[in-house]
């Protein structure tokens, strides 16, 4: 179901009283001139006093072609006369050029003036120039004047050509705060102007703005509704758009990451951050590993797929086209959904279960019938499943996988992910709380 202006324009309403309820029980929040970052002062070697570190990145990248791995690491600096310094530094082997320009929220790509062009600078277009790394490293100043909302880019290497992209789009470098007030607009006008928008965008956005809005309460605020409608299926998985399950697991990775760098790096936002972690998906894992196991199901156990014949099951075929293009949170809960059916042969433990948490029959019957990377004729996910007890274990194991891009709020399965880090004491507690989660005693073993 699309939400409209007036849905959103209450959404903003309670964005703002969250963030003056916060206020007014104690928690240190910004003043109307925003939060001031912890000072860090660059490590690099000779870097003068008082040369502000605004931001850390850094980007792991594998060719396909050659199967070489590489790095691009970015930092953000303010400098003592205001300036803003983009530094990189490659490890990617063999020649490396920066596709980049100047950017505006909302706005694209524009060519900066030739006065920041770093050393043998090749203008494209109107939108972007090509830069070449000097060994291993690239350096981008601008004045404070200059400054755009942000530097965005792709890399491209060459021997053999290849080119690649950031988590779900362009690699993008804040290089100013974003007005609060901004960020509800946008938003507002994604979520409602948009012809083609999916939770692939969604976490897209997040991810481009998360850091511009750290300084910023009201900012902040808008992220978590944002998220948290999502969560709680406010805002519809997907309109008129498709996406492949690899990107939405990349792209929901960061977004966890970024989470983490804006935890660490601002101090004042933790409260919301903690809000938002429990809203987000961990992402990673093996997107394309889901659409290839329904894949293997259908065929081992003889399902008819596509022009393949077989056995003709509706549910199998509609759910086999949405995690190829539409794979999405509410998997979990289709699957647990399906795992109760397959044992019980009660459709009423299928539809029953889909309904107590949260996915109605008209939310089923909104689900695919877009255009995008992966395409299909899905057209809602309203067939009753047939009982085929038999492949009950491996439902169980897609699910597995599914966890493994979309889980994160379920105990056991971050308890196990946690474990390889943990020490032995720790660990022991972990499995107590697991073992005795519903007594009274175990919220306080866990504070």
């Amino acid at each position: 179901m699309m939400r409209g202006a007036t849905f959103w324009l209450f959404a903003g309403t309670c964005c703002l009283l969250a963030a003056d309820s916060a206020a007014s029980i104690g928690l240190p929040l910004a003043t109307a001139g925003g939060r001031v970052p912890a000072l860090r002062l660059s490590l690099r070697g000779g870097a003068p006093a008082g040369r502000k570190v605004l931001d850390e990145i850094k980007h792991e990248l594998e060719s396909k072609k050659t199967g070489k791995k590489g790095t691009i690491a970015i930092e953000v600096c303010k400098n003592a006369d205001k300036s803003m310094e983009c530094v990189m530094t490659s490890s990617i082997p063999g020649p490396v050029w920066l596709h980049w320009g100047f950017a505006s929220r909302g706005a694209g790509w524009v060519a900066p003036p030739d006065q920041y062009h770093p050393e043998n600078t090749k203008k494209i277009d109107d939108k972007a120039v090509q830069s070449p790394f000097k060994d291993g490293k690239m350096n981008v100043k601008v004045s404070d004047k200059d400054a755009p909302d942000a530097l965005a880019f792709v890399v491209k290497c060459e021997d053999p050509e290849e080119w690649f992209n950031g988590p779900g789009g362009d690699f993008w470098v804040d290089f100013k705060p974003m007005d609060p007030n901004a960020i509800g607009k946008l938003i507002i006008s994604r979520e409602t102007v948009s012809t083609h928008w999916s939770i692939l965008e969604r976490m897209r956005l997040v991810n481009e703005n998360i850091k511009a809005v750290a300084e910023s309460d009201p900012g902040l605020a808008w992220i978590y509704t944002l998220l948290r409608f999502n969560q709680i299926k406010l805002v519809p998985v997907s309109k008129n758009s498709n996406y492949q399950s690899k990107d939405l697991a990349h792209t929901q990775a960061t977004v966890t990451n970024n989470l983490a760098a804006v935890y660490g790096r601002y101090p004042s936002a933790r409260m919301w951050v903690r809000l938002m972690a429990a809203t987000v998906p961990r992402g990673g894992g093996n997107g394309d590993a889901v659409r290839l196991e329904i894949l293997d199901i259908m065929r081992r156990n003889g399902f008819k797929e596509g022009h393949r014949p077989g056995i003709e099951d509706h549910f199998i075929e509609q759910w086999h086209q949405k995690l190829h293009t539409n794979c999405a949170p509410d998997d979990l809960i289709i699957a647990d959904a399906y795992i109760r059916f397959l044992e019980t042969g009660n459709t009423d433990d299928y539809w029953g279960y889909l309904h107590g948490n949260g996915l109605s029959y008209e939310y089923m019957q909104g689900i695919g019938g877009g255009i995008g990377s992966a395409r299909s004729g899905l057209d809602g996910m309203t067939a009753t499943p047939g009982h085929y007890p038999h492949i009950l274990n491996d439902i169980k194991h897609l699910k597995w996988t599914l966890m493994q891009l979309h889980g994160g709020q379920d105990l056991d399965f971050l308890c196990m992910k946690a474990a390889g880090g943990l020490d032995g004491e720790t660990n022991g507690i972990l499995e107590d709380i697991k073992a005795n989660r519903h007594e009274w005693w175990g919220p306080g073993k866990i504070i």
